[in-house]
C-alpha cells in the first residue's frame, strides 16, 4: 500500500511509538520521542523501496487547523527530543 498519514501518540504506555523489525536480521528500531513530538507521519512512496518515518510537533497543515501549533515570543526556545534504540531480537 502507499501511505502518508499521521497518527498521534498514544502517551498511556512508555512503551516505544513505533518499532520497526526485520525479523531475519533479528534487528528492531525502536522510536521513543517525547511529549513534544505528539504526533507521527509516515509515508511510503508508489515505488515502495522505502519508507518515512518522522515524528512531528504539529499535525499537517497545522497553520490553518491549528493542531499542534505552539507560538514561541521573540527570544523563546523550545526543546524537541527522539531517542531512537537499536535492539537485538
Amino acid at each position: 500500500m502507499n501511505l502518508d498519514n499521521c497518527f498521534t501518540v498514544n502517551w498511556e504506555s512508555e512503551a516505544p511509538k513505533c518499532i520497526l523489525r526485520n525479523r531475519s536480521r533479528h534487528i528492531q528500531v525502536e522510536i521513543l520521542p517525547e511529549k513534544s513530538y505528539p504526533y507521527l507521519q509516515f509515508y511510503i512512496p508508489p515505488h515502495r523501496k522505502s519508507i518515512a518515518i518522522e515524528n512531528i510537533s504539529g499535525a499537517p497543515n497545522g497553520f490553518n487547523n491549528q493542531m499542534g501549533v505552539r507560538i514561541l515570543e521573540p527570544g523563546g526556545k523550545a526543546v524537541y527530543k527522539t531517542t531512537y534504540r537499536l535492539a537485538l531480537i
